[in-house]
């Protein structure tokens, strides 16, 4: 949960974190994910691109031979970069408030990237030939979560306990709508758009643990303290996920990840890494709290 603390402090401390200089772009995306890009800034630094690096007008972003860029500007435009190249950045809109959430993102998101965690690798363990299992996780799932209106289906990812699992959103009292028989921990379950009001979703593994969570469903997502459209383009969607990730104590994760659903369909990097953070969790914390409770057990 560091990640998201760090990032309520920073929408609540927006003012004292002005930058003297606005961004005009981030970066969101980058191939191949272990090449050394480079921004070559104004004043004679130089930096290694990582995923949501910030870069400025003026600002010289070198791309090696056989590798891309692609940058992201507020407008919704991007621009992709092959090598071998050196391009300007041109001056466009400032970023604002966006600037500052990419600021305090890129390092993770570049960690995250490099280390190419996706749906498509990450998940639970195996049980087979009689392991133990590891505790069912939902990072998207609080134990009191909110969504909002019109979702004709919904994501889910989870990690831990034995395949075969279960997933089921039940009215109280109503509806339901479920799957059963999946081999991997992870889901999408269609319904018709579920009705405001409250649920119970479980999640239940072939050995009978359980991750049960209640769901509101509220007429109307909250309204973020800055200007910044999810619907407008890829930077404002990213930017308002942060921040309801971590709105109401984090009820609106799975929502948050919803938010960034239509971009990760049209293969958005940016959105792609952070919706990752959103269902699966950050790996290296967990290394970190797998690290701090040896040294308590040592």
């Amino acid at each position: 949960m560091w990640l998201h603390r760090v990032l309520l402090l920073l929408l609540l401390g927006a003012p004292a974190l002005a930058l003297a200089q606005e961004p005009s772009a981030v970066v969101s995306r980058y191939l191949p994910a272990a090449a050394e890009h480079a921004i070559q800034r104004a004043d004679g630094t130089r930096s290694l691109i990582s995923l949501g690096s910030p870069v400025f007008a003026g600002d010289i972003v070198e791309v090696l031979d056989g590798g891309s860029v692609v940058l992201a500007y507020t407008d919704g435009e991007t621009e992709e970069l092959s090598g071998a190249t050196a391009f300007t950045v041109p001056d466009k809109a400032p970023m604002g408030f966006i600037a500052q959430v990419f600021g305090r993102l890129q390092t993770v998101l570049g960690r995250e990237y490099r280390q190419g965690a996706n749906l498509a690798t990450r998940g639970g363990a195996s049980c087979a030939d009689g392991a133990e299992p590891t505790d069912l996780r939902a990072p998207a799932l609080p134990p009191t979560t909110r969504l909002g209106p019109g979702h004709e289906d919904l994501s889910l990812a989870w990690s831990g306990g034995c395949a075969p699992y279960e997933l089921s959103i039940t009215a109280t009292p109503g509806r339901s709508y479920a799957a059963d028989r999946l081999a991997r921990p992870l889901a999408r379950l269609a319904t018709p758009g579920l009705d405001t009001g409250e649920y119970r979703v479980t999640v239940r593994d072939a050995a009978g643990r359980e991750i049960v969570s209640r769901l509101f469903v509220h007429e109307a997502l909250p309204a973020a303290p800055f200007a910044a459209d999810p619907n407008a383009g890829e930077l404002s969607a990213v930017a308002y996920a942060a921040w309801l990730a971590d709105h109401e104590d984090g009820a609106w994760r799975w929502e948050s990840f919803q938010v960034l659903r239509p971009w990760i369909r049209r293969g958005s990097t940016l959105a792609g890494t952070y919706g990752d953070l959103l269902l699966w969790g950050d790996p290296g914390q967990e290394e970190e709290e797998t690290e701090e409770e040896g040294d308590a057990v040592n």
